[in-house]
C-alpha cells in the first residue's frame, strides 16, 4: 500500500552564515642548542711574521660546560682570556729557520671542536694564499665581499697582483692596509655568468721559492629573471558571490615596468585587475554576482623571461559563484511523521545553482542531482516499508550546493517512520511452566521457603516469577534450568528478565535452548544427579533428550560478572534471539550466577547456581496497528 503526502508552503533556504574561529596551542619551550664556534670564520687560518707575535681569537660559546684549548707545536702557545673567558690568545716565538712552519690550535667543548691553522714564515721569501680554499671563490648573483689572507714576509710594496678577464672592471680588488690580504668585492650581476683570475707575484721571488699557491679564480653566477606567484595557493582563488577584493603577491626580480599581465574570459570586464602601486602584487576585485557562475584567467609574462627561467607559477584562475537561490515547496514544516508502510513524499525545487540530494538507504529519490535553472522541479522520495528492524527510524533528505566552495546552504527534511512490526508480549501463565508451584512441593525441584514471604510462582497473566529455591536443590551439579511452553512455534523472539527480589543473586552465564524433538519434552516430577540414576529410569530426561535440544543463544559475562549482574537484575536484560528453526519449547539454563555476602554480588556461584526472584518476559513480532 502506498500513500502520497504533499503539502504546499514556501520556504527560502537561508544564505550561509560564516563563523571564523581561532585556536591556539601551548608549545613546549625548545631545548637550547649548544654553540661553540669562531665569531669570525676568517680566523680559521692566521699567519705570523718571522718575529715573535700574538693574536687574539674570539670564540662564541653558549650552553656548553667548559672548554679547553691546546697547540700541537711548542713554538706556538695558547691561553684563554678576555671577558667571559671566551677568547684565545695565540703566541709564537721567533722563527730562527729559513722555511715557514705551521701548527694547529684545537679548542674542544664536549663533542664540539674548533681547529685554527697557524702559519709562521721563515727567513726565505714567501708569497702565497693563507687558505687553500681561497683558490676558488664563487659569488652569488646579488654580489658580495670576500677577504683573502696572504702569507708573505715581503713588504706591501714588494708584491703585486694582476686581474685578468675583468671585462668592464666589474670585480674590485685592493690590498689591505697591512698588505696581508686582498679585499675582493663583486656587485650584483645583471647578465651572464662571469669569471676572472687574480694572480699574486713579486720580482723578488725566484722560481721554486715557497708555495706556488698564488692564483685565485673568482666566478659570479648569472642573473636569472624570476616572475611567479609568491604563494602556490593563489593559482586558484574564489571571490564570494557578494563580491570582494583580493591581493595576490608576486615574487620577481624584474622592475615593475618589465612585467605585465593579461586577463582572459573577462566577459563584460566583471573582474578588475591592477598592479599594486607600492608592492609586487596584483589587486583583484569583483562586484556582486546575481546571474551565473563566472571565471577568468590572469597570466603573468615578461619579455625578459626565457624558457625554463624561474618558477612557472604564473597563472591565476579566479572564480566567482552566483548568489545561491534555492526554493523548496511542499511542506508545512521541515519534518514529517509516517507509519511503517511504504509511502511517497513529493516536493518541488527551484534553483539557480547546481544541487545534490542525499537520503538514507531506505528512502529512494527520483534523482540525486538538480541542475541550475530548475523551475518547480518535482522530486519524489519513496519511503520503503519499515520491516527490517522492530523499531522506528529517522532519516534526513538533504539538499546541498553541488560545489561546496559556492556556499554551505542546506535544506533538510527530517522523516520519522514508525516500525511496521512491534514486539507483542506473550501471555504466559503458570500452566506454561514445567510444573506448577503445588506440583513441585516435596520434589527435588522445590524447597519450601522458610520465610514464606513470597511465592514460588505467580500465575498472573503477564508475570511469571522464577524463585531461587526451585533450582537450589537440583541434583544436577552445575546446571539450573527452567522450561517454558510458548504455546506457538516461533523463530524470532525477545527474551527478557528483571530482578524482583534478591537482585544481587543474578544469572551471569546462561544458554537459551530450543526443542527440536517430536512432541513435548519430558516433564519429570523429580530429578536426581545422572550418576545416581538407573539407566532404565524414565526420569533421566535431560540426559536422554540432550540431542533434541539445540543452543539458540549463549551469554557469557564471567570477566565482568558483578557489573553485568548489577545491570541485568536492576535495569533488566533483553535480547532478540533468532532460532535456526521454529521452536515451541525453550529452556533457560544457567551455569553461573552471582552469590552474595552483602547487598551486592561479590562471588561467582558455579555449583547449582541460585537465582533471586526473576520476572521473565517473552515477546514475539506482531504487525503494528499504528496508522
Amino acid at each position: 500500500m502506498k500513500k502520497c503526502i504533499t503539502f504546499w508552503k514556501y520556504f527560502l533556504v537561508a544564505l550561509p552564515l560564516f563563523v571564523w574561529t581561532a585556536c591556539s596551542e601551548e608549545k613546549e619551550e625548545p631545548v637550547a642548542e649548544p654553540v661553540f664556534e669562531l665569531i669570525n670564520s676568517a680566523d680559521g687560518a692566521i699567519a705570523f711574521g718571522i718575529e715573535t707575535g700574538s693574536k687574539t681569537i674570539a670564540i662564541a660559546a653558549a650552553n656548553v660546560e667548559g672548554w679547553t684549548v691546546t697547540s700541537d707545536a711548542d713554538w706556538c702557545t695558547v691561553q684563554r682570556g678576555g671577558e667571559g673567558n671566551n677568547v684565545v690568545v695565540i703566541s709564537v716565538s721567533k722563527n730562527e729557520g729559513t722555511t715557514e712552519r705551521s701548527a694547529t690550535v684545537s679548542a674542544k667543548a664536549g663533542n664540539l671542536s674548533i681547529a685554527i691553522k697557524v702559519t709562521q714564515v721563515g727567513s726565505a721569501l714567501v708569497l702565497h694564499l693563507l687558505n687553500e680554499n681561497d683558490r676558488t671563490i664563487n659569488f652569488p648573483t646579488e654580489g658580495g665581499n670576500r677577504s683573502v689572507g696572504i702569507v708573505t714576509n715581503l713588504s706591501k710594496e714588494d708584491w703585486e697582483y694582476t686581474v685578468s678577464n675583468n671585462v668592464g672592471n666589474w670585480l674590485s680588488v685592493t690590498k689591505s692596509a697591512a698588505g696581508t690580504s686582498l679585499e675582493i668585492t663583486a656587485p650584483a650581476n645583471t647578465g651572464n655568468e662571469r669569471s676572472v683570475t687574480i694572480t699574486l707575484s713579486s720580482s723578488k721571488l725566484t722560481a721554486g721559492t715557497s708555495s706556488e699557491s698564488r692564483t685565485i679564480t673568482v666566478t659570479q653566477a648569472a642573473w636569472i629573471p624570476v616572475l611567479q606567484l609568491l604563494n602556490a595557493g593563489d593559482q586558484a582563488i574564489t571571490i564570494p558571490s557578494g563580491g570582494g577584493d583580493r591581493s595576490v603577491s608576486i615574487h620577481t626580480n624584474l622592475s615593475k615596468e618589465d612585467w605585465e599581465y593579461t586577463v582572459n574570459n573577462n566577459v563584460g570586464n566583471w573582474l578588475g585587475v591592477t598592479k599594486s602601486v607600492t608592492d609586487n602584487a596584483l589587486e583583484i576585485s569583483a562586484s556582486a554576482n546575481s546571474e551565473e557562475e563566472r571565471s577568468a584567467t590572469i597570466t603573468l609574462s615578461s619579455s625578459k623571461l626565457t624558457q625554463g627561467t624561474g618558477n612557472e607559477l604564473r597563472t591565476i584562475t579566479v572564480t566567482q559563484y552566483v548568489n545561491p537561490i534555492v526554493i523548496v515547496t511542499g511542506f508545512e514544516s521541515n519534518s514529517i511523521v509516517l507509519n511503517g508502510e511504504s509511502s511517497q513524499i513529493t516536493f518541488d525545487v527551484t534553483t539557480n545553482i547546481d544541487l545534490t540530494l542525499t537520503a538514507p538507504s531506505w528512502i529512494t529519490l527520483s534523482q540525486d542531482n538538480i541542475g541550475k535553472g530548475a523551475n518547480a522541479l518535482t522530486i519524489t522520495a519513496t519511503v520503503a516499508e519499515n520491516d527490517i528492524s522492530i523499531q522506528a527510524r529517522t532519516g534526513n533528505i538533504t539538499i546541498k550546493l553541488a560545489n561546496a566552495n559556492a556556499g554551505d546552504n542546506t535544506w533538510t527534511l527530517t522523516v520519522e517512520q514508525a516500525a511496521l512490526y512491534v514486539w507483542q508480549r506473550l501471555a504466559l501463565t503458570g500452566g506454561t511452566w514445567v510444573s506448577k508451584a503445588e506440583d513441585a512441593v516435596g520434589s527435588d525441584f522445590y524447597t519450601s521457603n522458610p520465610n514464606n514471604d513470597y511465592n514460588f510462582l505467580t500465575d498472573d497473566l503477564y508475570v511469571n516469577n522464577w524463585q531461587t529455591e526451585w533450582n537450589g536443590t537440583l541434583k544436577q551439579p552445575t546446571l539450573s534450568w527452567l522450561q517454558v511452553d510458548l504455546k506457538e512455534s516461533l523463530s524470532i523472539f525477545r527474551f527478557e528478565f528483571f530482578g524482583k527480589k534478591n537482585k544481587d543473586i543474578c544469572p551471569v552465564t546462561f544458554k537459551i535452548y530450543g526443542w527440536k524433538g517430536s512432541g513435548e519434552p519430558y516433564k519429570p516430577a523429580k530429578y536426581v544427579s545422572p550418576d545416581l540414576l538407573d539407566l532404565t529410569d524414565e526420569r533421566i530426561a535431560w540426559v536422554n533428550e540432550i540431542d533434541n535440544w539445540f543452543v539458540i543463544g549463549e551469554e557469557t559475562h564471567t570477566n565482568d560478572f558483578i557489573a553485568f549482574s548489577t545491570l541485568a537484575c536492576t535495569t533488566g536484560f533483553a535480547k532478540v534471539y533468532n532460532a535456526e528453526s521454529p521452536v515451541r519449547y525453550i529452556r533457560f539454563a544457567t551455569t553461573e550466577s552471582t552469590g552474595s555476602g552483602t547487598a551486592a554480588a561479590t562471588t561467582l556461584e558455579t555449583v547449582r547456581p541460585a537465582m533471586g526472584l526473576l520476572e521473565l518476559i517473552i515477546s514475539k513480532i506482531s504487525l503494528s496497528s499504528g496508522e
